[in-house]
């Protein structure tokens, strides 16, 4: 368990306000390929990062790794069936790593609980 929920360690890390969380968020870890065309899409087409911005909001509620994987699985679905072209083969969206990469900053490097040594007979 994460002594924060990810938002509220996301909005201390970075010192920001809580409602500017979602797309400080989205910007800070869609992939790499997706930064360049990032600012063109919110113009071009304001509602491309809705998907993401909502997957923010659930993965914003998380308090253990268990509950970011899960978000970020039901994240990978819901792209695979609601996604097109660019979000899916071309990948202009969150990166499920870069997430998980910031959480390891934030709350530590350990993503699952030591193993209990198997008993021996």
């Amino acid at each position: 368990m994460w002594p924060t929920t990810f938002r509220e360690a996301w909005c201390a890390g970075y010192g920001i306000a809580d409602e500017k969380y979602p797309r400080h968020f989205v910007r800070h870890c869609i992939s790499r390929r997706a930064l360049c065309l990032y600012p063109f899409l919110r113009v071009f087409s304001p509602d491309y990062f809705r998907l993401d911005l909502e997957a923010a909001e659930h993965i914003g509620a998380s308090r253990t790794w268990g509950q970011l994987e899960a978000e970020l699985k039901a994240f990978a679905s819901n792209n695979r069936l609601r996604g097109g072209v660019l979000r899916n083969w071309l990948g202009i969206r969150l990166s499920g790593q870069r997430v998980a990469n910031a959480a390891c900053r934030m709350f530590g490097r350990v993503r699952h609980a030591p193993r209990q040594p198997a008993l021996e007979f």
